[in-house]
């Protein structure tokens, strides 16, 4: 569960030195003289400021206006609802018709089911019934409690971060623009950052930091790019039917796309393999696209 997660790094960061500030919120960010000032208690100082401030990052818009783009901004509501032990009948489930470029999922845990969906905030302006839709036809979590957030979805800066600043995590918009997944990017960004960070002040030179990190992220931006050229094959409305019904009928593609979750594949290989299932439906499509219809 994420709490047990997040209070496990915690207690990483602790027992490595950090000091816990949890709990004590921001009031400005002065980049100039390189100090944060809190609600309560003295003004921080820093060299280096690492910034995993989330999706609304805080950071990011003082830096560069705002947090996100309205124009590629995900979104996604989520509910915890009754527990569902994983089997033939309750599956872990990925339904990619329930939202407009986007999917639903089920996530049976051990003691809940986290179920949610989630897309292109432009293109779904009613994503409360969506998700209404996607519970009955669920049959579970009508009156669990819905959390909404936004995703970046698919839209990282090019340079994450300015000065001696790094940006890490959704702060950087470091999420996949199909499964909206941004906790293995986060995590991964947020030692590529502490590793430049590193090099940088044992260099004496804190702007080093910067480039070191944008170089060492282009991995992840590749990724990410690579992802959002599958995804009009995924979610464009002449594909998307046929998509999710192949994927509803194909363990292959689930398994696939679970590995995907998890790290073990890439774009390539499952961009490759999408392609290999979806030949008429890819023609069709390429060639209604080439004649302008």
């Amino acid at each position: 569960m994420r709490w047990d997660f997040d209070h496990h790094l915690l207690k990483q960061a602790l027992a490595a030195g950090a000091a816990d500030f949890t709990g004590h919120r921001i009031e400005a960010i002065d980049f100039k003289a390189n100090t944060i000032d809190l609600a309560e208690g003295e003004p921080l100082t820093y060299r280096l400021l690492i910034a995993a401030d989330g999706v609304q990052s805080p950071t990011a818009k003082a830096l560069f206006g705002k947090p996100f783009s309205q124009d590629t901004i995900g979104f996604a509501l989520e509910v915890e609802g009754p527990s569902q032990a994983p089997t033939e009948a309750t599956p872990i489930r990925i339904d990619f018709a329930a939202a407009d470029w986007g999917y639903g999922w089920s996530f049976p845990k051990k003691s809940s089911t986290t179920i949610g969906l989630g897309g292109l905030h432009a293109k779904n302006p009613d994503m409360k019934l969506h998700l209404a839709t996607y519970l009955d036809k669920l049959g579970t979590g009508k009156t669990a409690k819905v959390k909404g957030h936004f995703l970046p979805f698919g839209a990282p800066r090019p340079i994450p971060g300015k000065g001696n600043v790094l940006l890490a995590g959704d702060a950087a918009g470091l999420v996949d623009p199909i499964t909206g997944e941004g906790i293995g990017y986060a995590i991964h960004s947020g030692a590529l950052a502490a590793e430049a960070a590193k090099i940088a002040l044992d260099q004496g030179d804190t702007r080093r930091a910067l480039p070191l990190y944008t170089s060492a992220t282009k991995p992840i931006r590749r990724s990410i790019a690579q992802a959002r050229l599958l995804r009009p094959l995924i979610f464009s409305a002449r594909l998307q039917p046929f998509f999710a019904r192949t994927f509803a009928t194909s363990t292959t593609l689930k398994r696939d796309y679970m590995h995907l979750l998890s790290g073990e594949m890439e774009y390539p290989a499952l961009l490759r393999r999408t392609v290999l299932r979806l030949p008429r439906a890819a023609l069709r499509y390429l060639s209604a696209a080439a004649s302008g219809n």
